[in-house]
């Protein structure tokens, strides 16, 4: 997925990563630079995919309750281990971008989300374009308070946000 492979492109030696837990994000995880950085996830198959590829990356998996729907984990232990780690990038996925904000599909995978966009210095979205205008039940960020959204362009409604946003939204071809 080619807006994975721009997003992996932003990553330097020495950073520190949130990795939410979704699809986008699991195919990001597998393109990351061979530097050595440190990662914070939710996610055992997002873990095992950097640590696999990459021996320099020093990954860490947020512990919590784990839930096999989203294979993650997920809950207040998740959160409370996030509120003390400060990272330099937060990389989430989205399931719905809208004038009212980044939304998501799930209040449990939101909240992490939430809070590792909170705890980040750059807020990066990975979304396919299909995301756009599309809606969810928890809002995770204003579009203000991101720093890009990264999508591809295969739908319209990307380039209208784009329009809209110039400065946030990145569309990779």
């Amino acid at each position: 997925m080619i807006l994975a492979r721009y997003a992996a492109g932003l990553v330097s030696q020495h950073d520190t990563l949130y990795i939410d837990s979704c699809s986008t994000t699991l195919l990001f995880s597998g393109l990351l630079p061979m530097v050595a950085f440190t990662v914070f996830t939710n996610s055992a198959l997002i873990a095992d995919k950097i640590a696999s590829q990459n021996a320099l990356a020093k990954v860490y998996v947020l512990g919590g309750e784990y839930s096999h729907e989203f294979r993650a984990n997920l809950g207040a232990k998740t959160l409370h281990e996030i509120d003390h780690i400060y990272a330099d990038f937060a990389f989430v996925g989205a399931g719905g971008i809208s004038g009212d904000g980044i939304l998501v599909k799930s209040v449990e995978e939101g909240m992490i989300a939430q809070k590792m966009l909170a705890k980040s210095k750059q807020k990066i979205i990975l979304a396919d374009s299909s995301k756009f205008g599309q809606q969810g039940i928890l809002k995770i960020a204003e579009i203000a308070g991101i720093d890009k959204i990264i999508c591809d362009d295969k739908w319209q409604k990307a380039h209208e946000f784009r329009d809209i946003y110039p400065e946030k939204v990145v569309i990779v071809t």
